[in-house]
């Protein structure tokens, strides 16, 4: 994953043709068009946005809000997927998320997120 950082002297990492090879595959396998920084300032950004919004539903839950709290819940846990997303990619993380030691826990916590919206949203008609 962090084969990828580039250390500002592009010149010792040429000089090696099979290390240059192999970073430029794993550039293309980790993201589209994003550089390194961008993509962890973004990853920063969902993250923050992710504790925000888990505060904002902590504190709905304390004044017994409940559809809200569930809302916010599972926005919170949404972005801080979509952050993952932006380090190694979207196609590498669920591919990573479907590997045959991870894909229980990754069914559970998107089912989760998903279980929680839907209560949510059936104690709001009700």
């Amino acid at each position: 994953m962090f084969s990828t950082l580039r250390t500002g002297n592009e010149e010792d990492i040429r000089s090696n043709e099979e290390g240059s090879s192999n970073q430029q595959n794993d550039h293309s396998n980790t993201s589209s068009a994003l550089d390194w920084d961008t993509r962890v300032q973004y990853f920063i950004g969902f993250f923050c946005l992710s504790i925000v919004a888990s505060f904002c539903g902590s504190a709905l839950l304390i004044a017994m809000r409940l559809t809200g709290f569930c809302v916010l819940t599972s926005v919170s846990s949404a972005l801080s997927l979509i952050g993952t997303f932006f380090l190694s990619g979207p196609l590498n993380q669920l591919k990573r998320m479907a590997d045959k030691s991870r894909w229980l826990a990754s069914l559970l916590y998107v089912a989760s997120i998903v279980a929680t919206l839907v209560s949510g949203t059936v104690q709001l008609i009700f």
